[in-house]
């Protein structure tokens, strides 16, 4: 069993709390993504899943690599190539589908500039399994979420509560950018009620 086309595609971040395979559908055809992660799959419960650059970006220090032991949890996100903001983007979920987060490469640029500390996304996709609402309705990214989720205090119903349907407000990725670089970033331009998007 090989893993060729996965180095190619796939980003590994490797955090306290488990592993992330960060990993473009659009490389991929048909079922081949499906193939792939079930190869991972049995290599991690197998105790064989390591993970090695295979271009040298640092001509002193060689390559690097990772061993992913079976007890460490793996968490998938898998992206498209999608990076347009002001372009139109329409993605519908697949009913029933939780195993792993499918969003686009602007929501992990959002993610990854966002987020606390690297174990918050992997955090953001345990939660995304598992979470307390059973649809989503929005105008937004999937960074539209996890924005909500991260200011809900990283859950988004209180208590044993189980929505329908969960909506999120149309702009908020848009809305929170503009909030941090008009309340972190004193010296951005903005003026005090400025909204540019």
């Amino acid at each position: 069993m090989k893993i060729d086309k996965l180095l190619k595609v796939t980003n590994t971040y490797r955090f306290s709390r488990g592993a992330i395979f960060a990993i473009n559908a659009d490389e991929y055809e048909n079922n081949q993504l499906e193939k792939e992660i079930e190869n991972i799959e049995e290599y991690h419960k197998s105790g064989k899943l390591q993970i090695a650059e295979t271009y040298n970006r640092f001509e002193e220090k060689g390559l690097r690599g990772l061993c992913i032991s079976p007890d460490m949890p793996i968490e998938y996100l898998i992206y498209d190539s999608f990076t347009n903001p002001n372009q139109i983007h329409v993605s519908m979920g697949k009913a029933g589908v939780l195993e792993r987060k499918i969003c686009t490469a602007l929501d992990v640029i959002y993610y990854l500039d966002f987020m606390e500390d690297t174990d918050e996304l992997f955090e953001y996709l345990s939660y995304s399994k598992e979470r307390d609402y059973k649809s989503t309705f929005g105008f937004g990214s999937d960074a539209a979420h996890y924005f909500t989720w991260k200011y809900q205090g990283r859950y988004i119903a209180k208590g044993a509560i189980v929505f329908d349907m969960l909506d999120v407000g149309y702009d908020t990725e848009n809305e929170a950018v503009v909030e941090y670089f008009r309340e972190k970033l004193s010296e951005y331009p903005f003026q005090v009620n400025d909204y540019l998007f």
